[in-house]
């Protein structure tokens, strides 16, 4: 499904500032490959447009592809030879993209191939709620095809209203928010408390934007790291709207690479 390709009409993320624009509004959606740390690379083509705070209309480029990977479980440790992916017994998979709406295809995905039963609960680690209203209905996620996810997705989602679809779906069952820097300080991560769980742990790396003022930086990390270690299923957004892409890639290697 991900292969790369444009879209040109109003639709989706392509909806902002879309009637304001003199030429041909279009952005990009980048396919995916399956690789490690070392396939993040910054892309070149516009991927989200946005007026910025003097009110102008600016483009925002993403990643190069979105890459798909396996993380260590509890307890392996991510070793910087192996791309930040050691080796393990069990593994978790994992997907790490731009624009947010596009975690609602994946854990479709995930969802479809066993990874997690339906309703499963979703940890929500963003600067934002992502919780907007949607004035596109999802039917029930036994009913749907793959493609008529991907469409609704990327043609009837944004960045900021791709969850409640999801709830409406029965896709999943409850959001946990994660919104700050307190609440993920004093988040329960005992083992034996997440072990209890199935959890989907959807991160957006602004989270992390200079802008939030992060005290503890380090410990938001190992915080992250524990939800990482019992997760039945990472999707991480690295918003370049909301946060530069060199920093996003940055952040996710202080993450994963110990």
């Amino acid at each position: 499904m991900y292969t790369g390709f444009w879209i040109t009409e109003k639709k989706g993320n392509n909806s902002f500032c879309f009637d304001e624009e003199k030429n041909q509004q279009r952005i990009y959606i980048a396919p995916r490959i399956k690789g490690d740390l070392s396939d993040l690379a910054l892309g070149s083509k516009p991927v989200f447009r946005e007026k910025n705070q003097q009110g102008v209309i600016v483009e925002y480029q993403g990643l190069e592809k979105f890459v798909e990977l396996s993380l260590p479980s509890k307890g392996r440790r991510l070793a910087k030879r192996d791309g930040g992916v050691g080796k393990g017994k069990r593994t978790c998979p994992c997907i790490i993209f731009d624009n947010h709406n596009h975690a609602l295809f994946f854990w479709y995905e995930a969802y479809t191939n066993n990874l997690f039963k339906k309703g499963v609960k979703v940890i929500h680690i963003d600067q934002h709620t992502d919780m907007n209203e949607n004035t596109h209905i999802l039917d029930d996620i036994d009913t749907l095809t793959e493609q008529k996810i991907f469409d609704f997705t990327n043609c009837s989602c944004n960045v900021g209203n791709f969850i409640k679809p999801a709830l409406q779906s029965r896709l999943i069952g409850s959001v946990e928010l994660i919104t700050t820097e307190y609440k993920l300080l004093h988040f329960d991560t005992a083992d034996e408390k997440l072990e209890q769980e199935e959890y989907i742990l959807d991160i957006d790396l602004d989270f992390w934007h200079p802008d939030m003022s992060i005290e503890q930086f380090d410990t938001t990390i190992q915080q992250t790291r524990k939800l990482i270690q019992h997760a039945k299923y990472i999707t991480i957004a690295t918003s370049p709207y909301f946060l530069d892409q060199q920093l996003a890639i940055d952040i996710i290697e202080k993450i994963f690479i110990i």
